[in-house]
């Protein structure tokens, strides 16, 4: 029996965005899964549907607007979005580019946030993925300006409170802070509509973006990372009744890395793991395994 009407999850062509969408599949009337690179979408809808889900497939840039309004209005045209399970967006490996960082991870998030926001009618759920570095320490100020990231000044305002430029592990940080604050932001709104809204943080699955991770088994508390299922369950559960009280808040799902940073590593370890705005100014320890 399905729960869901439709299901939309980005980043879907590997990874933790496709263990979503196989995990939402059984419970879900249409899952509607989206990805920037078309080719491996094609690839991961077609394994979708060989388990037999009723999958419909949209490449799209959530960096571009209309693609994200795009995306909203196909999830409504299927039929009443249920879940909106948000999966996409860069690593720190991937562009040195800090500007580019937060238009992906953050302003993106925001303004398909606000697509679907404009399309609830009630019960619908939004689960988006943060992560663990977004629990590094970071400038008091900046959390004021990460809640507004689609405000024309954005940029420059973040500039001048943080020296992110050429820092892509600090500007992966802040996206995803800026993820979690959207998250709590927008609760209220979205509670009053009758919707959920939060936040997932992954302290390092086994994906092709952990592939160049420094995060290894040894750094978390059970010592291993976790498998892009484990966090998609997180997610399912979070999308489902028995989470029915759950919004506005994020949920770390980290194997305790951050206790293991925080309480149980080095004190020069430690230091660079929490404060995420030196860390890359100085030079590394030889036995020093840095968190993005």
């Amino acid at each position: 029996m399905t729960g869901h009407d439709v299901a939309v999850v980005t980043g879907a062509a590997r990874g933790i965005g496709l263990a979503a969408a196989h995990r939402l599949g059984p419970s879900t009337r249409r899952l509607l899964v989206t990805d920037v690179d078309g080719g491996a979408l094609a690839d991961a809808a077609r394994g979708l549907r060989q388990a037999g889900f009723d999958v419909h497939e949209m490449a799209v840039d959530l960096a571009d607007a209309v693609d994200v309004e795009r995306l909203a209005a196909a999830a409504y045209d299927l039929g009443s979005w249920s879940v909106l399970a948000h999966c996409a967006g860069l690593a720190p490996f991937m562009t040195d580019d800090g500007d580019r960082l937060l238009a992906v991870n953050l302003l993106a998030t925001a303004s398909l946030l606000d697509a679907f926001e404009k399309r609830l009618t009630g019960g619908e759920v939004a689960v988006c993925v943060a992560s663990i570095s977004a629990y590094r320490t970071l400038p008091a100020e900046v959390d004021a300006i990460l809640v507004d990231p689609l405000a024309v000044d954005f940029l420059p305002r973040l500039g001048t409170v943080v020296d992110y430029a050429g820092r892509p592990r600090l500007s992966y940080a802040l996206s995803k802070r800026g993820v979690q604050l959207l998250c709590r932001q927008r609760a209220r709104r979205w509670g009053r509509a009758g919707a959920r809204i939060c936040s997932v943080s992954p302290g390092g699955a086994e994906t092709r973006m952990a592939a160049r991770s420094p995060l290894k088994g040894d750094d978390t508390a059970v010592g291993r990372r976790a498998t892009p299922e484990e966090i998609a369950s997180v997610i399912g559960f979070l999308t489902g009744p028995d989470a029915a009280y759950v919004t506005g808040s994020d949920v770390l799902v980290d194997g305790g890395a951050m206790a293991q940073y925080l309480h149980h590593a080095d004190p020069e370890k430690r230091d660079r793991w929490r404060n995420a705005v030196d860390e890359e100014r100085r030079p590394a320890a030889p036995d020093t395994v840095e968190q993005p």
